[in-house]
């Protein structure tokens, strides 16, 4: 009886905690693209930016390897095609509608908050890589949370712990690489979260309809 009571609960208990993810998400990316909109760099954003960009430039070649791509969408499509490949269809089209919508609201997002890349807001960077376009969110950080959320349920609990670490080791790679301020990262961030726990808490009709279920 007491395992039957649990498996009722669980459902609900879960959309309760995506439901406080997507709230949270939501106000996480709006303090961070007003913050973002200022086209500024000083202060705690300033101070995280140099304690990380500033380290040795021994750690190069490892923030390259967890950036892993030059492209972030070629993260996503990778994660798509390789459950495809498993024949874990389901999965791999709940991958690819996350990955289709973090893209646009990446592109979205750069192209309204216009935010320009930390070279061009403070001098003395260490430019370890180049990007032209604009730094609001961070589309790397926001890939990368919307693929491991969206594999979140679907990983044995040690797996989950692994892969989670991904999602801070990015950032920290985006600012180490001179691409991102701390906002950055966090705006990609939080506005993966909102988008997946979106996905998770639709009501079950349409959850149906697109097969997120």
């Amino acid at each position: 009886a007491r395992e039957a009571v649990e498996a009722e609960r669980a459902p609900h208990e879960n959309r309760v905690w995506w439901l406080l993810c997507l709230v949270g998400g939501s106000l996480l990316f709006l303090v961070c693209a007003w913050l973002a909109h200022r086209h500024t760099l000083t202060g705690p954003n300033l101070a995280i930016f140099r304690h990380i960009n500033d380290l040795p430039n021994g750690l190069r070649t490892p923030a390259w390897i967890i950036t892993v791509a030059p492209s972030s969408l070629l993260i996503g499509v990778v994660a798509v095609v390789v459950a495809f490949a498993l024949k874990l269809y389901q999965l791999s089209w709940q991958l690819a509608a996350t990955v289709f919508a973090a893209g646009g609201l990446a592109w979205l997002g750069k192209t309204v908050i216009a935010e320009p890349r930390p070279y061009s807001l403070v001098p003395d960077v260490h430019m370890r890589a180049h990007e032209a376009d604009f730094g609001f969110p961070s589309a790397h950080v926001l890939m990368v949370t919307v693929v491991v959320l969206t594999l979140w349920p679907y990983l044995p609990r040690l797996w989950r712990l692994a892969i989670l670490l991904w999602i801070p080791l990015m950032a920290m790679s985006r600012i180490f690489l001179g691409v991102h301020t701390a906002l950055d990262v966090t705006g990609g961030f939080a506005l993966g979260l909102a988008l997946v726990s979106a996905m998770r808490v639709a009501p079950e009709p349409l959850r149906k309809l697109l097969r997120f279920d």
